[in-house]
């Protein structure tokens, strides 16, 4: 947690480079995981005979 916090910080406040890049990484690693979740929610939802 303090590792994020640091990256969002050094992002945003200091503009360090290697922390935006970081952060764009860490978006796309989030933005995953979203969609991994919302696509097992649909496989249990279809598995278990819809709605």
């Amino acid at each position: 947690m303090l590792i994020a916090v640091g990256i969002v910080v050094g992002a945003v406040v200091f503009r360090w480079r290697r922390a935006i890049e970081a952060l764009r990484v860490l978006r796309r690693i989030g933005w995953a995981y979203v969609i991994a979740i919302v696509l097992l929610a649909v496989i249990y939802v279809v598995r278990d005979g819809g709605l």
